[in-house]
């Protein structure tokens, strides 16, 4: 069995940043440490920040506040660790009921709404954690316009019938 270590494992404790005392008063302080000079933005809040406040997440300087808040709402994408596939939802809203003998007859609701789930999440599959393609959705399309294809055709020859 092979296993992976964490690389922060192997590295082991970077040295950290101290933050500059603030000498003359043509700079600014840290919001959070007047004493000592500010160095960055929050990208967030817009506080000064020291070199030891500041925390880079993603390319982005954020104070220890805005991380945290960040944290709590998930609004930072470092922090999302799950993500719905509406391309496999759209998938297989369109092809369960249709594979299943049991369910075929659900395929009647079950294709507009592979559709309409499609259509309305075609452009955020790069928003996803783990980017979906929208090939699945072209097959859910596809799928769900020939399975209500079958059904017209269905409805309309039992109708015909009947107004004869």
């Amino acid at each position: 069995m092979i296993g992976r270590v964490f690389p922060a494992f192997l590295e082991g404790p970077r040295a950290g940043h101290a933050g500059e005392a603030l000498r003359i008063d043509e700079h600014s302080g840290c919001f959070f440490h007047p004493e000592r000079r500010a160095v960055v933005p929050c990208a967030e809040c817009g506080r000064f920040l020291c070199a030891l406040c500041d925390l880079e997440i993603g390319g982005r300087h954020l104070c220890p506040t805005c991380l945290e808040a960040g944290r709590k709402r998930v609004s930072l994408d470092v922090f999302r660790t799950q993500h719905v596939r509406w391309d496999n939802i759209a998938l297989m809203l369109a092809t369960l009921p249709v594979v299943t003998l049991v369910g075929w007859y659900f395929s009647i609701f079950t294709a507009p709404a592979a559709i309409f789930i499609s259509f309305w999440k075609w452009k955020t599959p790069s928003q996803a954690i783990v980017p979906y393609s929208r090939g699945r959705f072209v097959v859910a399309i596809i799928v769900a316009l020939i399975t209500l294809t079958i059904w017209g055709t269905i409805l309309y020859f039992a109708f015909a019938r009947r107004l004869r």
